[in-house]
Order: C-alpha cells, then structure tokens, then sequence
C-alpha cells in the first residue's frame, strides 16, 4: 500500500552581485571587472512513501500489501476454515520510503458479519494479539511502550497473555512515527481460543466476517521548517478506508423527497430503492442522484433489480453521478430477475432503460449479466434520446446475451449519444452464448440506431469480444458478422464490388484507443461428433462450444472430448483455420448474409497485441 504527500521545502539562494566601473585614461578606456557567486543550493521537495509489506508466518511468502492481498492463510495460501483451536498469524513491515519523517496508523478493520439467532458473530469467538519483531533477534518481544519511542498502543492490546487475549471485534490499532529508511515489524495473530460457549457459533451454512488490515500515514513534526517546526503540528492522518457493506438484497426508498432535485445515495438498499422508485414511474427528470460510497451488490442468490424498465417502458431520466465509486459484484441473468423472462423484452444493466439521462463518474467491477433474448449493457440496456456517459470504467466484467445485443456500456442505444472518457479492460468480456448466430457484440455499444448519432471521445476498449458463431461450417466466412470493439451493430451497410461491408456515416470519434489481445486470433479447428466440421478452438463466453448441446460434444480423432488445444485431427494432420477479429464496427447481419467489418476508422488508433 502507498500513501504520498508531498511537502515544499523552502531553501534560501543568494544572487550574485557583479560591480563594475570605468575609469578614463587619456583617450584609451580600460574595465576592471570582478564577481562573486553562491554555493550552488539545490531546491528539493521532500515527499511521503510509506509501505506495507505481509509475510504469511507459516510460509515465509512475502508481499506488497494490495487491494487483492489475502491475510491470515495457512501454509498452503489457503483460507482457513474457523473452529475452536483454529490459529492464524502474519508479520506486517511498515517502511518509510519517503525523504520525510511521518507517523502512521495500523488497524485491523472489520464489516459484513453474519449472526446468530442471539446476535452473536464470528468477532465474538475470535481473540488478536500483537507482537513487536525483534530485528536483531528474529524473535517475537511483548509489545510495550518502551520497545517504540512515541508508540500509543490502544488499550484493547495489554500485554500479551495466551490466556486472556483481547476479543477480535476490539480489532488492532497502533500509532506511531518513523524516519527516513526506518522500518518495523508486527506480528499480529488471530485465534479461536476454546470455550464452552463455542456451539453457540455452529450454524448452518457457517458464520462469515469481512476483515483487513489498513495502513494510513501522515506528516509528523520532525524536519526543521525553517522557522521551527511548525508546519507539521497538527496533520491530521487520513480517513480510514472502510470495507464496502455487503447488500442483502433489501430495499430502502426512505431517502427519496418529491420535492428535491438531488438525492446522496449511500447503500446498496438505497440504489436498490432508486430502482423500485423508477420502476413505480418516478422518472427523475430534471434531477440528480449523487452516489456516496462505493457499493457491493453481491447478495446470496439475490440479482440485482435494474434502474429502469424497458419492459415497462419507465426509463430513468435524470442524472446519476457516481461520483468517482466502484459498484462491484452485480449479478443480472433472465431467469432469476424477480420481473421474470419474457422472450425478448427485457434491458439487463445497471439501468435497464434510460432517456435523455447523463450517467457519470462510475466504474463497474466484477458484472456478471447473462441474458437469452435479452438487451443486455453493463452500464445501461436501454439508452434512448439525447444521453452522455462521462467518466465510466468497466473491469473484470461478463456481459453476454443469446441473439440479441451485448454491449459494455449500453446494450441497444437509439438518439444522439456522447461517449466520453469511457474504459473497458482488457479483463472484461462481450460475448454472445451457446454458439449463437444472431447477437451483436460491441465493446462500448452493442446495437447502434441507424437514425442516431454517436461520438466517442478519449475512450480506450480493450476487452475481448467473443464473437457469435462458435460453430461455423459453411457461416465460417462470417463468423463474427455483427460484432466490434466501438459498436456491434451500427445498423448501416454499403455494398460495393458485390461485397456487403458495414458502416458507420453517424460515428465521429476523437482520441479512441482500441487494442487488440491474443484473444483475437480466433482459430477453428475439424473435429468428430458434431453437426457442423468446424468448432471454435478458444473458449470464452460463448464458446461453451465444446459441450455444445445443439450440435453435438466434439471429440479428436481418437474419441477423446475437446477442452483445450491438446487434440488429435481426424485426417491427423496438423492444421487449423485462423480467422483474426479486426473490427471496430459491425453491420446489420443476420446468419445468412456474409458481411465484412470496418477495422479502421478516422480518430481511432488500433494497437495488435495479436500478432
């Protein structure tokens, strides 16, 4: 973990001061000249680093602490399922990095408890202690006052008895500074300490705890400021993070005022609320939602309900402004949304219709929507009118349909739409399912209006698109017809030289970025076992090709199923057909037109990490 700051440091210069003079002798005139200059002074910033480094005790692995660091595993980096006796412990470095002194701020943080029927969590069965690491000894010293100069230990860890350690809900914090290049180490362990109130804890299903350990830091008065020290006094240390709740798939609209224009939305309850309250015909024209925190969806068996309906045709008209935060872990499919599945009619996203809206400042992590006949858009299924959508980040996100349109921010859009600094990673998908003929796929915007306009600026896609048609037989030639990087179907072609290609006279890009990945390099290979020669080698979304159950499950020449790339040909030769996706655009297809794509376009640079 990295936390900077940076402080001016104000170092005095001197200028030199040159003197001449002149002095006329006769008709000849002579200059006497002389000088002096300064040391040379290097002005220089300090600047504030600290570091967080985490050592599994029992493997001696160490990392960098990050977002995605797993704590507390046992030997094998494996969770550690929580009984009576069950023990855990790691040693966590903190390192000044930085030119500047700096105190800082370790604490166990702790959310999404599980309970039982008398209230009671896993925090109430589990005790921590702490121990400061002896560098010199490699040994393991009670944690005091005297072993840190300036170090405040919460009173929740006295000194450590085995038999009577502090309970984990009372966590871990300890205050303290370091200077340029120091370093120290904790040892801080949890453990399940045994007792005859432990089956109070064992439930069906098991008791769950979120926890971490956070690092902030902040500057101390130690460097000489000039005048003293007292540009220091008195930094305060950072927020701490905190650990996003868990949503339980309630719904809370208490917030929501008919009178006012702006609503602060701080829960999954609440955003869940905005949904009903759009569902209901609240439109929110002329106003604006203000998301607060960043929020996780997940909920045990529980989809998320999208904000507007298209189904019902209650769009949300407003503006929603997520204000920099990270909805993550949504979950969306047709057959588990509690508006049940009707054969083509339904918008899966975060908003499933919106009209003449601005969505702004989100990002999307960890999507999961899968559709059959379905519009489905990560961001929105359904856009219609005069819509922008600024500032939005899509990652490690799934958004896949069955014959219809799967885009990464909007499934079907329809007006004059802005695109303007729009992200889609390359750890997200867009892709069709089970071999499907007819699904347009587009990085940004799955099925484009012919009627609208739509501008892309300072936009970057890099996700893989998983392209329709994973059985391809005589459609090989277009195998990935409706699909592209910026917008799967533009709803526009032009024929020339008796070839149908796409177009895209209503797209105007500026500062567009797409990149190509190794996924592109699509490659089909002839198997036994199936209606149609030729199968799909890569798998992806889609390509639940190699079981599929329309066609048959593929088998080698040697009756052996196909799961990787480790297979036998049946003439045994050798051989494969490539087909490398190079397309920003696809056309209005269906599967039986070949149609070509458009692979360049003016304002848009492509990078092949593919070939």
């Amino acid at each position: 973990m990295k936390i900077k700051n940076v402080k001016r440091t104000l170092v005095s210069s001197a200028i030199a001061l040159v003197v001449s003079c002149s002095m006329l002798i006769g008709t000849t005139f002579a200059w006497f000249t002389d000088s002096a200059t300064s040391g040379v002074n290097t002005i220089k910033s300090g600047n504030l680093d600290v570091g967080l480094t985490y050592t599994n005790s029992y493997n001696g692995i160490s990392e960098e602490v990050a977002e995605d660091t797993k704590i507390f595993m046992d030997i094998n980096g494996e969770p550690i399922l929580w009984e009576p006796g069950a023990f855990a412990s790691g040693r966590f470095e903190v390192s000044n990095d930085g030119l500047l002194a700096l105190k800082y701020q370790l604490k166990i943080i702790q959310a999404n408890a599980t309970k039982t029927k008398s209230g009671k969590t896993l925090a109430d069965a589990l005790s921590v202690y702490a121990l400061l690491r002896n560098k010199s000894t490699g040994t393991d010293d009670v944690m005091q006052d005297e072993n840190l100069q300036n170090l405040q230990i919460d009173s929740a860890i006295p000194e450590y008895d085995p038999a009577n350690m502090p309970s984990f809900k009372n966590g871990f914090s300890v205050e303290a500074f370091l200077l340029p290049g120091e370093s120290i180490t904790y040892e801080i362990g949890v453990c399940w300490l045994p007792s005859e109130k432990d089956n109070e804890f064992n439930v069906a299903g098991g008791l769950s705890l979120d926890f971490a350990v956070s690092l902030v830091a902040t500057q101390v008065s130690y460097e000489n400021d000039g005048d003293g020290f007292i540009y220091d006094v008195g930094a305060q240390f950072p927020e701490t993070p905190v650990i996003p709740e868990k949503w339980d798939g309630s719904v809370d609209t208490s917030w929501y005022n008919a009178e006012a224009t702006e609503f602060k939305l701080y829960t999954a309850e609440e955003i869940a609320g905005l949904a009903q309250l759009v569902d209901s015909g609240e439109t929110f024209e002329g106003k604006t939602i203000k998301l607060e925190s960043d929020l996780d969806l997940s909920a045990d068996g529980k989809c998320f309900e999208p904000i507007g309906s298209y189904r019902k045709d209650k769009p949300f008209k407003g503006t929603f402004d997520g204000n920099g935060h990270t909805i993550s872990n949504m979950s969306q499919n047709t057959w588990a949304l509690d508006n049940g599945y009707s054969y083509g009619d339904l918008g899966l996203g975060l908003f499933g219709a919106v009209e003449d809206a601005i969505i702004k400042n989100v990002t999307l992590d960890g999507a999961e929507i899968s559709g059959e006949s379905a519009i489905c858009g990560t961001v929105v299924g359904c856009a219609y009118g005069d819509c922008t959508f600024e500032n939005i980040t899509v990652t490690n996100t799934k958004c896949n349909d069955y014959q219809y349109y799967a885009g990464g921010v909007v499934g079907w859009a329809s007006g004059n739409h802005v695109y303007k600094n729009i992200v889609i990673d390359e750890s997200t998908t867009i892709g069709g399912q089970w071999g499907d003929f007819g699904n347009a796929n587009g990085g940004i915007i799955g099925g484009a209006g012919a009627s609208g306009t739509y501008h892309f600026e300072d936009c970057t896609v890099a996700c893989r698109i998983d392209a329709v048609n994973d059985i391809v037989s005589a459609y090989q030639w277009h195998c990935y017809r409706n699909s592209g990087m910026l917008i799967g179907n533009t709803g526009h072609t032009e024929t020339g030289d008796a070839v149908t290609n796409a177009a895209a006279p209503n797209v105007t890009c500026t500062n567009v970025t797409v990149i190509y990945g190794e996924w592109a390099n699509y490659t089909y290979c002839e198997f036994a076992g199936t209606g149609y020669p030729y199968v799909r080698v890569q798998a992806g979304v889609s390509a639940d090709a190699y079981t599929n159950v329309r066609y048959g499950h593929p088998t080698d020449a040697n009756g052996n199923a196909v799961v990787d790339d480790n297979h036998v040909h049946n003439d045994g030769e050798d051989h494969h057909l490539l087909i490398a996706f190079d397309q920003l655009f696809g056309g209005k297809a269906d599967h039986r037109y070949c149609q070509y794509g458009i692979a360049t376009h003016p304002g848009v640079t492509v990078i092949y990490n593919n070939k």
